[in-house]
């Protein structure tokens, strides 16, 4: 401001803009010339980012053996940003192989970490593992077992078959008997509404003998009533002669009474 001032009241319209802008302190009690309290205020490192605009050679000269300083000058009313000193050029390589190298506490380290030591080898203790769980059966629980004990035995040593022999009887060189399926006889026998009394005895006879189920219909036959009497009283004694081998012995008398009353049945009918 010292500089502007002694420019005379011609230059008070330059000094009115200058007041406009930020002014630094540069601690100096008496005024001194411009260029050197311009290095004093920059310093040798720049601290505070200034940018230099003068047109002072001189002074740019000096200014350039100072790292990251921007200069600027006018050139034929152009202004003109100079282009990086070769201090500035420097300092940068110096801080990217400063970052990309290794520093002194780390290369301590390192020399220190590459020199060996002796140590004993550590075996790694072997530990018994278990069969693998998927490859394995899996356990049947108790419960299905005690049932399967507690069930009931299996086929009597003695059991009677079609011809009321014993199976131990009728196996023929030792082979052994396939074991049938229990199943229940169904019969379905047909009868008249209307027919005679023996008729129903049969069935009655059937029943008493278990597993019979009987469909009573009409029967339409070409002719009297005395042929569907007829079919159906031989048709009973066939289905009772097949059931016959396999009731209990107590149901004889009954069959024996049924043919011989059917039998007379029977031939009444024919006549």
């Amino acid at each position: 401001m010292v500089e502007l001032y002694k420019l005379g009241p011609s230059a008070q319209h330059i000094v009115d803009l200058a007041k406009l802008f930020e002014r630094r302190k540069c601690n100096h009690r008496e005024a001194i010339e411009n260029e050197p309290c311009i290095e004093s205020v920059v310093g040798e490192t720049n601290k505070h980012r200034y940018v230099v605009a003068s047109q002072s050679t001189d002074l740019r000269n000096k200014l350039r053996k100072i790292p990251a300083v921007p200069l600027v000058h006018i050139n034929r009313s152009v202004m003109v940003l100079e282009p990086r000193s070769e201090a500035t050029i420097k300092a940068k390589d110096q801080s990217e192989s400063a970052s990309m190298g290794v520093t002194d506490s780390e290369a301590r380290a390192l020399t220190s970490s590459s020199t060996p030591t002796a140590t004993e080898p550590t075996h790694k203790r072997k530990i018994a593992k278990g069969p693998n769980p998927l490859s394995m059966k899996k356990k049947k629980p108790k419960s299905e077992k005690r049932k399967r004990d507690s069930g009931e035995p299996e086929a009597k040593a003695q059991k009677v078959i079609a011809n009321g022999e014993s199976q131990a009887e009728n196996s023929e060189g030792g082979h052994k008997r396939k074991r049938r399926r229990k199943h229940k006889a169904i019969c379905i026998i047909r009868v008249a509404r209307d027919h005679h009394t023996t008729a129903w005895g049969g069935l009655t006879l059937l029943r008493s003998l278990g597993g019979v189920r009987i469909i009573p219909h009409v029967i339409h036959l070409s002719g009297t009533l005395k042929k569907a009497q007829l079919a159906t009283i031989t048709h009973n004694r066939t289905v009772i002669a097949r059931r016959r081998a396999n009731v209990a012995a107590h149901t004889s008398d009954a069959y024996d009474t049924y043919l011989a009353k059917s039998t007379k049945e029977i031939e009444a009918l024919k006549d």
